[in-house]
């Protein structure tokens, strides 16, 4: 299978699909934005992607209060993965009762891997991931309340530059919060 092949497979498989939960398709990536949180499936696929016929995906999750790494707030879809506090394979989803936040912050990531180029048809990998997406991104946002990521963060990070600035802005959301609820 080609490139071009996969790509039409993804945006006919996953991102049509997708769209009827509200996922946007924002270039070779896809954007679920609710009132409070960002969930975005990734697609880091490098600049020899398309020459090794490999696709990176990873999903992640963010509260659209919180700054980026320069300390401004987004206005739109965030596409660097570095921005989100919480990422995680979809593949590993099914687990997500036992699942925590892991500072995944800079470097190398894991990510699930869709090698293209030996294969005839990308249906199933590509089912498997809207199937994925359907079931557990609701799941993902009902656990991921800010008081819980906040617990999460202070509880499991590496105390990164990235993590102080998420803390401080969960910290500031739930105080303001607080006081107008």
């Amino acid at each position: 299978m080609k490139a071009a092949e996969f790509n039409s497979s993804f945006k006919e498989l996953v991102a049509k699909p997708l769209s009827s939960i509200g996922f946007k398709q924002s270039g070779r990536n896809l954007i679920l934005r609710n009132e409070l949180a960002d969930i975005a499936l990734i697609r880091c696929d490098g600049g020899q992607s398309a020459l090794a016929q490999i696709a990176r995906f990873i999903i992640c999750f963010r509260h659209n209060f919180l700054r980026n790494l320069e300390q401004q707030l987004p206005k739109e879809f965030v596409e660097t993965s570095n921005d989100y506090p919480f990422k995680i394979r979809l593949s590993q989803f099914a687990a997500l009762s036992k699942w925590h936040y892991e500072p995944i912050n800079l470097g190398i990531r894991n990510y699930d891997i869709i090698t293209y180029g030996n294969i005839k048809s990308a249906d199933a990998p590509l089912n498997n991931m809207v199937n994925t997406l359907q079931n557990y991104t609701s799941r993902w946002i009902e656990f991921l309340t800010p008081e819980n990521a906040l617990s999460q963060i202070k509880k499991f990070g590496e105390n990164a530059y990235c993590e102080k600035i998420w803390i401080e802005d969960y910290e500031q959301f739930l105080s303001t919060y607080r006081v107008s609820s």
